[in-house]
């Protein structure tokens, strides 16, 4: 994880008693972006070459013209076990449902009221870090940076908990990608942790919860003030 810059400059800056006044640039090494997308320019991405298994450092540096200077570039490991190209595997197994979502009737957000319905979306197929990948010069699959597993929740039914209660499968719709469900009309109000269960016997470990009844939420819309909202909040 060492790289080697080499810059060459052709003009100087403004005059100065002392000569002139060097270009000072901003090197980062592992850096991660956002960078424009190649595919659509006006829109930014994290840069793909970044690994987070890795630091991120930053330095200032002279250019002058007629010098060059060998560096060094401090990128450690920051990640437990990290050796190599392959940083430890903290992902989900193949297979595995995750939530990715949860929405009431009225808007994003797991509220929802009795007799109205609430969908559980997946996160589906992912693309996550490849524990193989052994650098740019591997080939095969061990030369892919990431690969893709799929967190849906599975074709086949299984069961969903609030608070530890197995809901009717009878009210349940079930999907790879959403699982909905019409709360019924005598249900209780309160807060339920939500957990999803393949057909294999799999759950989501994401701490879900799910607030069943009438209250109405305050959102905050881009630009507004969380701070504000809670200030403004009853008791």
């Amino acid at each position: 994880m060492i790289s080697r810059w080499w810059s060459t400059v052709w003009s100087i800056g403004r005059a100065s008693p002392s000569g002139y006044a060097p270009a000072m640039p901003m090197t980062c090494m592992n850096d991660p972006g956002p960078i424009p997308d190649p595919a659509n320019p006006n829109n930014m991405i994290p840069d793909p070459q970044y690994n987070p298994a890795y630091s991120n450092f930053c330095y200032t540096f002279q250019y002058m013209p007629g010098t060059t200077t060998y560096l060094d570039t401090p990128v450690v490991p920051v990640s437990a076990f990290a050796s190599g190209y392959n940083p430890p595997d903290c992902e989900a197994e193949d297979g595995a449902p995750k939530i990715r979502q949860v929405d009431g009737p009225s808007g994003p957000g797991p509220l929802v009221a009795q007799s109205e319905v609430l969908t559980i979306y997946s996160q589906g197929l992912t693309t996550v870090p490849n524990p193989a990948y052994e650098g740019p010069l591997a080939t095969g699959p061990a030369a892919e940076k990431s690969i893709t597993r799929n967190f849906g929740f599975g074709g086949i039914e299984g069961t969903v908990t609030l608070g530890g209660v197995t809901l009717n499968v009878d009210d349940v719709e079930w999907t790879d990608a959403a699982i909905t469900w019409t709360v019924p009309a005598d249900f209780a109000s309160g807060d339920y942790q939500l957990t999803v269960t393949n057909a294999n016997g799999v759950s989501t470990t994401e701490g879900i919860t799910v607030t069943v009844g009438t209250d109405t939420p305050i959102r905050v819309g881009q630009g507004g003030s969380i701070q504000a909202a809670i200030d403004a909040a009853a008791s």
